[in-house]
């Protein structure tokens, strides 16, 4: 039986991969991914120090939702993923760190989500912006 779920789990996997590179991602990678939770963590570690929350506000939201669309493809890609959540240099100990539960991974997605949703405006403002 195990090796059955196993066999499944990889199936799964290499499936969820080529929906990635039908997305424009060579090879499954999830570089973009990373890339963007990295510049998120910047924006919103910098963001607290900034002198008028309210001018702010929108793109912190904007931030939020772009950190949880990732995490959420990095879940459904790899399962457990390493969540970080604030700015780390390269040779930071949380790198190294277990993969964190998915359950988790989501949850952060969902308060992520509402959050962004409460801040952003109802109409469009500027194209291209989030509502």
């Amino acid at each position: 039986m195990c090796a059955h779920a196993d066999r499944l789990r990889k199936q799964i996997r290499k499936r969820k991969q080529q929906q990635f590179r039908h997305r424009g991602y060579p090879n499954g990678s999830f570089k973009p991914d990373i890339t963007t939770t990295t510049a998120v963590r910047l924006l919103l570690d910098k963001a607290a120090s900034f002198s008028s929350q309210k001018d702010i506000a929108v793109p912190v939201a904007e931030a939020k939702f772009f950190r949880a669309y990732s995490y959420f493809d990095l879940v459904q890609l790899y399962g457990n993923v390493i969540l970080v959540t604030k700015p780390l240099d390269m040779t930071a100990s949380e790198l190294q760190q277990a993969r964190t539960d998915r359950s988790q991974v989501i949850a952060l997605c969902i308060k992520d989500l509402q959050e962004a949703a409460a801040a952003l405006p109802e109409t469009v403002t500027e194209t291209g912006r989030l509502t």
